[in-house]
């Protein structure tokens, strides 16, 4: 839902919605909860932050909304990670962080689940892939 709010209600086509963007880490604004102020969300991954959960390859996604609580995700995610594309489609390539973020147009998001306790010592999972292009990035 956060992603399709993205830049939404941000100033004008000079301002960027995106604050920081890494293959692990995003920054944006957007009116989120739509009530008229225009909101900051974090989302960090962390690969080093062990879960707790007996799938040792499980870590936890981090959300934060402006300078509120900082709300862990931990349903055995072992991947996540992000790819940015400029106005032509193109694949903003190897530069990490970002370093001019206006020029995003679409966020290509790849995640990956895994049950967090083994089944017959096999941990199952599932990895899902989208790439949003959020009108308010245009």
């Amino acid at each position: 839902y956060d992603f399709r709010k993205m830049g939404y209600r941000v100033g004008t086509i000079y301002d960027s919605a995106i604050v920081y963007a890494d293959k692990e880490k995003l920054v944006m604004k957007g009116d989120i909860d739509n009530n008229g102020t225009v909101d900051q969300v974090s989302y960090t991954f962390d690969t080093k932050k062990k879960s707790g959960h007996a799938n040792p390859r499980s870590r936890i996604l981090f959300r934060q909304v402006n300078n509120g609580p900082v709300q862990s995700i931990n349903i055995g995610l072992t991947r996540f990670q992000l790819a940015y594309y400029d106005t032509l489609d193109l694949l903003i390539k190897k530069i990490n962080p970002v370093a001019d973020t206006k020029t995003i147009r679409a966020i290509r998001l790849e995640m990956t689940l895994e049950s967090t306790s083994p089944y017959d010592t096999t941990y199952s999972g599932a990895t899902w892939e989208r790439t949003n292009a959020p009108k308010n990035l245009r």
